[in-house]
């Protein structure tokens, strides 16, 4: 990580999220969020003023894809902390700069050795 870089954390507002949220300001990263709830989007909106409401997406459905593809004009993300599953890692995957990387914190797709379509990258 370098300033500039760009990082989507799922779940942000999880322990894992949060500390991911520190580095990623510490290094002076372009950050965007996933989250649960609308209270989960309140609490990073108060404690987090740096991320504007526009780098913060939803972790329960596919949307976040929409949202970074328009975010990054197309380009995708330089680091995604994904701890999330099926379509949604799938989703992940497609939101990756070329070049980017994937890390990995979730276990139920590779529990059950779900498939990674990586082609597209």
């Amino acid at each position: 990580m370098r300033p500039g870089s760009t990082i989507l954390i799922h779940s942000a507002t999880g322990g894992i999220g949060l500390a991911a949220l520190s580095l990623s300001l510490h290094y002076e990263c372009d950050i965007y969020v996933t989250v649960g709830t609308r209270e989960k989007k309140e609490y990073l909106r108060k404690n987090y003023p740096q991320i504007p409401d526009s780098h913060m997406g939803h972790s329960r459905d596919t949307s976040f894809e929409l949202m970074i593809k328009r975010e990054t004009k197309s380009r995708g993300v330089d680091f995604i902390l994904n701890s999330l599953s099926e379509d949604k890692l799938q989703a992940s995957i497609r939101c990756l700069a070329r070049g980017g990387q994937l890390m990995e914190i979730g276990k139920y797709d590779l529990a059950i050795m779900t498939i990674l379509s990586i082609l597209c990258l």
